[in-house]
């Protein structure tokens, strides 16, 4: 297996979700707020992860804002009570991946274990030796679309030991693909907007990862609901899995979040915490994922999403999907821009824009095989030649 380059802006992260620090786990249990990773700009390479800008749009989610403002949502909802929700991890001091890749393989699990009962251990190893910021600054999308592209495999194949600095792995027996994630950002929502459709996502789908800003003050956590003491410095940002919340009217805004961590089980609430409804932008932005077993519908490895490339870049996108065995899926596209093509049998899409087609091209990838087919969106911005 090759190592995906991966393709986000080190400045677009910092703008969009908790991208541009994490919390330095070397004082998990001792922790000061100020003992961060570095800062700094994640390679540009635009080809094989879709940059994100503001997250996907309203009209490419599975769900509606009708269906928020419909739904009927309890007045609590905590997904280990639930089944699921796995073990607590240990963020090792050194390497095995940034608290972004724990947030991303934590859903994953949750996924599988609602799904089918089974609790699964993914290999955070594989994915951060697989990315080349794997164990420093990035955000829970990269690492999903690499579990949907590549898949995932367990802690019993690729342990965190590391006896694999390199992404160079068999096809393990154990592998998981992702069939397909979303991320959701909000900040032009009000705070009770937010909160609604958090809780509607964390109903319908599982556990979500999320992130928020972390004060100094965050450090003293040991127990019950934090709320930022208004005057702790800034220290970064920190990923983590949302699996649940509690309304409490006793609270400034009305309730809190559980909160799945990576600091181990003696951290917090045996490794959880909770934390206000809206505080230090915990709600801001959601990334959540879907998996199922039984499916029959092609699942494309890879989300195009919305990409950027300069004209005359070579466009090449593996866009082939995955169908059940004894099948083989065929492909089909509408809105293909002049000069591009899209191979019916391999799922291949090449292009290369010219200077005279800078600007917005939205295509609609199709795969199928039999009567089940799968369709999905991808925007193409074409800038001014470098």
């Amino acid at each position: 297996m090759k190592r995906p380059q991966i393709l986000i802006l080190g400045a677009i992260l910092a703008s969009v979700v908790w991208g541009d620090a994490q919390v330095d786990l070397r004082r998990a249990r001792g922790f000061s707020a100020n003992d961060l990773f570095g800062k700094g700009a994640i390679s540009r390479t635009l080809n094989t992860f879709p940059v994100i800008a503001a997250g996907d749009s309203w009209d490419s989610l599975p769900f509606t804002e009708e269906d928020v403002r419909c739904a009927v949502l309890p007045a609590a909802l905590d997904w280990r009570a639930l089944g699921g929700v796995t073990a607590i991890d240990t963020q090792p001091q050194y390497g095995c991946g940034g608290c972004w890749v724990y947030a991303a393989t934590a859903v994953f699990e949750s996924l599988i274990k609602i799904a089918t009962g089974r609790e699964v251990d993914l290999s955070e190893e594989q994915i951060s030796s697989c990315l080349p910021n794997g164990n420093h600054t990035g955000i829970a999308w990269q690492a999903f679309s690499y579990m949907q592209l590549n898949g995932v495999t367990t802690e019993q194949y690729v342990p965190c030991d590391f006896r694999f600095p390199v992404c160079d792995y068999p096809a393990y027996p154990d592998t998981f693909y992702l069939h397909d994630h979303w991320i959701l950002g909000m900040w032009d929502k009000p705070l009770d907007e937010r909160v609604r459709t958090v809780k509607y996502i964390l109903q319908r789908f599982g556990p979500v990862a999320g992130g928020f800003k972390v004060f100094e003050d965050w450090g003293n956590y040991r127990q019950g609901v934090y709320l930022y003491d208004g005057v702790s410095p800034f220290g970064g940002h920190h990923s983590i899995e949302v699996v649940g919340w509690g309304d409490d009217a006793s609270l400034p805004n009305g309730g809190y979040w559980v909160v799945k961590n990576d600091f181990g089980e003696a951290w917090g609430e045996n490794g959880f915490f909770r934390i206000g409804y809206g505080e230090c932008e915990i709600d801001m932005a959601v990334m959540f994922a879907a998996w199922d077993p039984t499916t029959r519908y092609p699942v494309f490895a890879l989300k195009v999403g919305t990409r950027y490339y300069s004209a005359g870049e070579t466009v090449s996108l593996p866009l082939f999907a995955r169908v059940p065995e004894g099948h083989t899926p065929s492909y089909r596209a509408a809105g293909l821009p002049d000069g591009s093509s899209y191979n019916e049998t391999t799922g291949l899409f090449a292009w290369t824009p010219g200077g005279d087609q800078t600007g917005r091209h939205e295509i609609l990838f199709t795969a199928w095989y039999d009567s089940f087919e799968t369709t999905q969106k991808g925007t193409l911005i074409v800038l001014p030649r470098r």
